[in-house]
């Protein structure tokens, strides 16, 4: 038979509360980690855009964008698997609706996924992306 030992009532009381003071530091910071959880969540979701092109539509994965070519008020996608769309939608458009760190705007006409970037002129500051495309940057945005 093992024998208890007790514990005086007033040390009790001092560790209980010492108990629950650290119970309420790990519920607080359990849901400080869910809110970061949540917010990084939204942000590294993978986001996708919506392109109605010849009365067709069809969700596009933004990383499969190698680069958005602007024509006046219409627009090219060129995607990585070698599909392009013609859209009625403007550069500007585009930009703020994919809202990617990758996308960057390098002139005025031209919206690049840096991730594809093959290799850059800096005299000439042309920018040979991926599968062949060729994009124009200005020289107030020269990549570096």
């Amino acid at each position: 038979m093992e024998v208890v030992k007790t514990v005086p009532f007033n040390e009790y009381f001092d560790l209980k509360k010492e108990v629950d003071y650290l119970r309420s530091l790990v519920a607080e910071l359990s849901d400080k980690l869910n809110t970061i959880d949540r917010q990084n969540n939204k942000e590294f979701k993978v986001k996708s855009i919506f392109i109605k092109t010849n009365g067709l539509g069809r969700y596009i994965n933004i990383k499969d964008i190698i680069m958005i070519k602007a024509d006046i008020n219409y627009s090219h996608l060129y995607l990585l698997n070698g599909e392009s769309f013609l859209t009625s939608k403007t550069l500007k458009y585009w930009q703020e609706k994919c809202a990617d760190p990758f996308l960057q705007r390098i002139h005025k006409s031209y919206l690049i996924n840096t991730a594809f970037i093959v290799s850059v002129e800096q005299k000439t500051g042309k920018v040979n992306m991926v599968n062949g495309h060729l994009a124009c940057s200005s020289r107030s945005s020269r990549l570096k």
